[in-house]
């Protein structure tokens, strides 16, 4: 049998260029989802300032009239869904002040992680002159992002706390114990925070878990 050599120089092209067109898609595809995974990335950090601003901003047209009462915000998202009669409910569910997108999402964050609206009662007299918000779970860069934003717009935001869970942010943050000149209450801890701005190099080294930080900002 007599073998057409154009024809099977033809079939030996044809698979050439098919794999070079695969080789391509595979490339772009790549590309693709990172461009993607990117754009959602932008779009929670986006989505998570709106919704800081919109809470900061609810909270205090609730206390306006009695601005050294914030001693009575306590809101966790993890006791608002074990419990249906306490004050995270009562907070929400009368006073309206989280977004809808986080309360759809039960009162997660974004990135999934918890959400804490508490007062700040580090003061031996409990002024009740100030708030902490605190995200939990933010991913790496995204937490970089969020602590070295300007957030001198009017928020009255003067510290915040980051952390992660690795030995590098442990070591930074025991280094200003003792001497730092912000502080506030996580629970029933007395926490040092950072002041503002928050450098570039600290958040760095604070956010260091890859998938899971924690921020908390206070605000007066």
């Amino acid at each position: 049998m007599r073998i057409n050599k154009n024809n099977t120089e033809q079939i030996g092209r044809s698979m050439i260029e098919m794999l070079g067109v695969l080789a391509i898609i595979g490339v772009l595809s790549v590309g693709g989802i990172a461009g993607y995974s990117k754009a959602m990335e932008r779009y929670r950090v986006n989505e998570t300032i709106n919704q800081i601003s919109h809470i900061v901003q609810n909270t205090r047209d609730l206390f306006k009239s009695q601005p050294n009462l914030y001693s009575e915000l306590s809101f966790s998202n993890s006791s608002y869904m074990s419990n249906t009669d306490n004050a995270s409910r009562i907070l929400d569910e009368k006073a309206k002040i989280f977004p809808t997108s986080l309360v759809k999402n039960d009162y997660k964050n974004l990135f999934g992680g918890k959400v804490q609206l508490r007062a700040d009662g580090r003061f031996s007299n409990h002024d009740g002159k100030a708030f902490v918000l605190a995200f939990f779970s933010i991913p790496q860069e995204a937490c970089i992002e969020l602590a070295t934003r300007d957030w001198q717009s009017g928020l009255g935001l003067v510290a915040m706390r980051i952390t992660g869970t690795g030995t590098a942010a442990k070591s930074l943050g025991s280094s200003y114990s003792g001497n730092c000149t912000t502080q506030y209450q996580q629970g029933s801890s007395i926490v040092c925070a950072q002041d503002m701005p928050v450098s570039i190099d600290y958040a760095v080294v604070s956010c260091d878990n890859e998938k899971s930080n924690y921020i908390g900002w206070k605000f007066y």
